[in-house]
């Protein structure tokens, strides 16, 4: 378990740049995470996967938010943002399901991304694919110039390769297709008090 970890315990990433290639992850992602908890310092008990360490990177930060005298509610608005979607990454990670997006937020200063803010996996899920829209207090889904909504199918469709990679998004797309039951959109809306709750969306409409 996660839970209860020291510093010491949270360090140490082995043939830091084999798993880098591995995961796909960009190195300034790897030097964000070193700054953002100071973890990349070795220890006796190392972290052998570079998923592992983005994930207690993640919670860090969350617990320091949530244990902070005034919460989210001192964040700027592009923490809020950010913090959002690190609640939304831990609230479907808990449920079974993996982060298959390769941008994964890992610092409460995280440069806004234009496009899907995660998309997620479990092949024993209802749906098994989801792709998911964190959304910090009062924030909304928006309209496009051209009209379009948001979350819907063509805003999806539009964005996952940039999202997950070619192959990927042709399994997704294709899926979405023949068997659009396995296909979920969801919009995670966190509170200031650190409450998630999810919205299943059709095509970009609420139900």
């Amino acid at each position: 378990s996660e839970a209860g970890l020291t510093r010491e315990e949270k360090a140490g990433i082995r043939k830091l740049d084999e798993l880098i290639a591995l995961e796909k992850v960009d190195y300034q992602d790897v030097l964000n995470m070193r700054d953002a908890d100071d973890i990349l310092k070795g220890g006796t008990n190392a972290v052998d996967d570079i998923t592992d360490l983005a994930r207690i990177t993640q919670k860090s930060l969350i617990e320091s938010v949530e244990n902070s005298e005034e919460g989210s509610k001192a964040l700027t608005n592009l923490q809020k943002g950010n913090y959002g979607e690190m609640k939304m990454d831990e609230f479907f990670e808990k449920q079974g399901y993996q982060r298959i997006s390769t941008d994964r937020v890992i610092d409460l200063n995280y440069q806004t991304h234009q496009g899907i803010d995660g998309v997620y996996y479990n092949p024993n899920g209802h749906p098994p694919y989801i792709i998911g829209e964190a959304k910090y207090g009062s924030s909304k889904l928006t309209t496009l110039a051209d009209g379009t909504p948001q979350m819907s199918d063509k805003w999806i469709i539009d964005r996952l390769e940039n999202a997950v990679g070619e192959e990927m998004a042709n399994n997704i797309k294709m899926q979405m297709i023949l068997n659009p039951e396995n296909v979920g959109s969801s919009l995670v809306h966190i509170s200031p008090d650190g409450t998630v709750d999810m919205i299943k969306l059709i095509d970009g409409n609420m139900q």
